[in-house]
């Protein structure tokens, strides 16, 4: 709740009362800071986050951006669209039976795993496109996690100044994604490299 002063962000607890059973409570009111997010027993997370949230946008960026070398573009819009809401389901299904950060680093290795495979040059285009289009499966489930992990990680008050935060340094994977993904590729004259990248990235996240 915010108060008169908006630099000031204040959690109130219902306590009961001395003596009374029911019915009656005494208010008090703790002062949360966002400095909360660099306690011992969050920093570890914060850290995570800090790295975590940077390589996902850079693997949903890239998984979008790239589809057009293998169907044109509003095919690929229709079958990326369907993955994804498969990739939703899934996570929502396979989340209450692996937990959150063991289905995140399965989601995470996975796609390691399939853009190492694609950057493989021998590797025929069939099972290349097949690799792809598996992708769009595990970033958008992944994507989902990190969001449901930054909200159950630090207290209520401080959920939308966080999520903002890390939003905010998400950007950076959209910054570099395009130099990495369209520009590099240009420069050297292979594809295959950016996959081999997106791969090594999911492994950063990882």
């Amino acid at each position: 709740m915010k108060m008169s002063n908006q630099d000031e962000c204040y959690m109130f607890l219902w306590y009961p009362a001395p003596g009374v059973t029911s019915g009656f409570g005494v208010l008090k009111s703790e002062r949360i800071s966002v400095l909360e997010i660099f306690k011992p027993i969050t920093l570890p997370y914060t850290l995570a986050f800090i790295f975590g949230w940077p390589m996902i946008t850079f693997l949903r960026f890239g998984v979008n951006d790239i589809g057009g070398i293998f169907e044109n573009h509003f095919r690929t819009n229709y079958i990326r669209g369907g993955l994804e809401i498969s990739g939703l389901l899934l996570t929502a299904v396979l989340e209450g039976f692996m937990g959150r950060r063991c289905l995140l680093l399965t989601f995470l290795t996975s796609s390691a795993l399939a853009f190492f495979a694609i950057s493989y040059p021998t590797l025929p285009m069939v099972a290349k496109k097949a690799l792809f289009w598996f992708t769009n499966i595990p970033t958008t489930g992944a994507n989902t996690l990190i969001i449901l992990l930054t909200l159950c990680v630090y207290p209520t008050s401080l959920s939308s100044v966080t999520i903002g935060m890390f939003t905010a340094l998400a950007c950076i994977g959209e910054v570099v994604a395009p130099l990495v993904i369209d520009y590099a590729p240009f420069l050297i004259g292979n594809q295959d490299t950016v996959f081999f990248a997106m791969g090594f990235v999911a492994l950063i996240g990882e």
